[in-house]
């Protein structure tokens, strides 16, 4: 009876080891999960950064080009309103017109300026005013 007793025993003590390692090893798992769900959170924020930067680029490039190809139009419509004003029979008809659309232009040009320095944040742009009558001339 007493080697029963013993054995009964020996394996309550065995059995409350085995469960303290096996708690051991559960909490060592969890918190292996739960390292594992916050790394992958990561790698998911990080991409979404990513993708958010790449369609931000895209959309730089696109504004870009876009500014770049109506500064070519614009550059033309002042080289004509340039050789309109010396012209002095449509200067003395159009005056005040050939001066709005002039300031117009400008306006445009100075708005297109900064569209495509956002698409090109990265460069240095530099800008100058100049008489375009005073350059062809």
């Amino acid at each position: 009876m007493v080697a029963a007793i013993c054995t009964v025993l020996s394996h309550i003590i065995l059995t409350r080891r085995g469960s303290a390692e096996l708690d051991a090893i559960n909490r060592h798992l969890l918190a292996e999960i739960e390292e594992r769900k916050r790394a992958q959170e990561e790698v998911i924020k990080s991409r979404e950064v990513l993708i958010r930067q790449e369609r931000m680029r895209v959309a730089g490039q696109l504004a870009s080009g876009i500014a770049h190809d109506l500064n070519n139009t614009l550059n033309v419509v002042q080289l004509r309103l340039a050789l309109m004003a010396r012209d002095s029979d449509v200067t003395t008809r159009h005056a005040a017109n050939l001066e709005s659309i002039t300031r117009a232009i400008g306006d445009a040009v100075r708005t297109i300026d900064r569209v495509h320095q956002v698409g090109n944040s990265h460069q240095t742009v530099v800008t100058e005013a100049i008489e375009l009558p005073a350059v062809i001339n």
